[in-house]
């Protein structure tokens, strides 16, 4: 199993916060396709995007997944969690060295 992480800002990048059902769709996304999700708490952060410069707070959120899981879950960030909260990129982190066990 492998932790992965990718957050979430809470609103778009014109400062458009998104709907509880933005929300519910994602969770029950993660649910279906992995088995579940850990929203690890608020974090802040910026970037840099040409001459602009995006700051905002985000979720982080980590789902543990077999590897096959991993690029599933890269591929439904890109395309589906992107478009569906209207970002122009999305941070998405795999932990390659670490095991992790359900016990």
């Amino acid at each position: 199993m492998f932790k992965t992480t990718f957050r979430v800002p809470l609103a778009d990048n014109i400062g458009v916060k998104f709907a509880p059902n933005d929300w519910v769709w994602l969770y029950d996304q993660l649910v279906s396709r992995y088995g579940g999700y850990t929203i690890e708490g608020q974090a802040s952060g910026g970037w840099l995007h040409g001459d602009d410069l995006y700051e905002e707070p985000s979720y982080t959120i980590t789902v543990v997944t077999g590897f096959s899981g991993v690029w599933s879950l890269k591929r439904f960030v890109a395309d589906d969690v992107k478009v569906r909260f209207r970002q122009l990129a999305m941070y998405h982190e795999v932990q390659w060295g670490t095991w992790v066990s359900l016990i």
